[in-house]
């Protein structure tokens, strides 16, 4: 969206603008909310053991990623023909991310893993923060005390949705990702490096390709382009590097195979097989957008039901506890929210053993199979609703269109001929 059309965008209900001309409560409010969230969170970590609040399993896939590219032993392997995607696996987790990501990760196995693990959490957070900010900017709000109080309010609560929790817990990179491609798409269409972003993102993980097809749909031809040759120049990257590796995750077909994980980046979080829980951290700017057109809506109708939205996300992405259904009180964040209430196999149960009819849920039955799919589900709805949402615009132009050319009256219409 450009500058002139985000200031169209606001100027069209400025009575919606009044609060957010209160810069100095909406600051105070903010802030309080936030440091209540972050409070209880870091209560949480120095009232219980490490493992109840992280398990950084993901972060240390990475690590060791970047460990391999950088031909650190013992998890370089030298006679393997692929050391990256060759390697055991940290707890049988390969690792899945193409050879750029490998390349990337090298800067997260300079310092200790125990720093790495408490800079993570710092990041990822700080990180939230920022695409809640930006995603504000994308919508047309100026930078500002007012701007940064929204920022703090809204991500008092969504620090607190189970996919964003989840990522704390395994040392994740989604919500990094995510914070650059939003910074990325957010950038004025003049600039010739927008797009970058997206293909960056897309070389560490697969998953941010889908925004190339958003790019051409939405006629940013150029941003598009930026963003393929941008991925090309990684892949070409990890060529250059990490020749043997590249052959098997580009040439060998390794990116597309089933039982690697990376191939979830074609999928998208819907039909993804593998759509783990920390993938929807893209609920931050969904919240984000919900709660600020409910503010612009000039009907209270519109206002209740996106508010509603926006408040409805939070809750049933909320990262619940899992004492709340009779988990045990030592699987930290592994069962937080909702989707944990039915009988659960525990991920390294499937990591070690592979699937087998015997896991819980093979056997799910009644609400059972809604808690358990309320992710996907709910995705399924948002994306109906946003179906419905654009095609109501080409609906009243086209109503519009028939309605002019019903007013043509004789007079008007060109005489016959002779």
């Amino acid at each position: 969206m450009t500058a002139a059309r985000q200031s169209a965008a606001l100027g069209a209900s400025p009575a919606s603008l009044t609060w957010y001309r209160r810069s100095g409560w909406l600051l105070a409010l903010g802030t309080a909310a936030f440091a209540v969230a972050v409070a209880g969170y870091l209560a949480y970590v120095l009232a219980h053991p490490s493992g109840q609040w992280m398990r950084p399993v993901d972060l240390r896939v990475y690590t060791d990623g970047g460990l391999i590219a950088r031909d650190v032993r013992p998890l370089y392997h030298p006679h393997f023909p692929s050391p990256l995607y060759d390697w055991p696996g940290y707890l049988s987790l390969k690792f899945t991310y193409p050879p750029f990501a490998a390349l990337a990760f090298t800067v997260l196995s300079l310092p200790s893993f125990s720093a790495l693990a408490n800079i993570s959490v710092g990041v990822n957070i700080a990180a939230l923060l920022t695409t809640v900010w930006l995603t504000l900017g994308g919508l047309g709000y100026r930078r500002g005390l007012a701007r940064l109080g929204v920022t703090l309010l809204l991500a008092a609560p969504l620090l607190w949705t189970e996919p964003v929790q989840r990522t704390l817990f395994l040392g994740q990179i989604e919500i990094v990702l995510m914070t650059l491609v939003i910074w990325d798409l957010c950038q004025p269409d003049r600039r010739w490096w927008k797009g970058a972003g997206v293909g960056i993102a897309a070389g560490i993980k697969l998953l941010p390709l889908i925004f190339i097809p958003y790019l051409l749909l939405t006629r940013r031809f150029r941003q598009a382009a930026v963003a393929t040759g941008t991925f090309v120049l990684t892949v070409l990257l990890g060529f250059a590097v990490l020749p043997a590796d590249s052959r098997k995750y580009w040439l060998g077909g390794l990116f597309v195979s089933g039982s690697r994980t990376g191939f979830v980046g074609w999928d998208g979080n819907l039909v993804s097989p593998i759509s783990w829980d920390h993938h929807w951290v893209w609920i931050v700017p969904g919240v984000v957008t919900a709660a600020v057109y409910a503010v612009r809506a000039r009907s209270l109708a519109t206002r209740l039901a996106l508010g509603g939205l926006a408040a409805g996300i939070v809750l049933v992405f909320g990262a619940w506890p899992g004492i709340l259904w009779g988990q045990s009180g030592n699987t930290g964040g592994f069962f937080e929210g909702l989707i944990w209430a039915p009988p659960s196999t525990n991920p390294e149960v499937y990591f070690r053993l592979g699937d087998r009819p015997w896991y819980a849920e093979y056997h799910w039955h009644g609400l059972q199979l809604i808690t358990g799919n309320l992710y996907v589900l709910a995705g399924m709805a948002l994306f109906v609703l946003l179906i419905v949402l654009a095609a109501g615009p080409a609906a009243r132009a086209a109503r519009a269109t028939s309605r002019a050319a019903g007013r043509l009256t004789p007079a008007t219409a060109a005489p016959p001929p002779g």
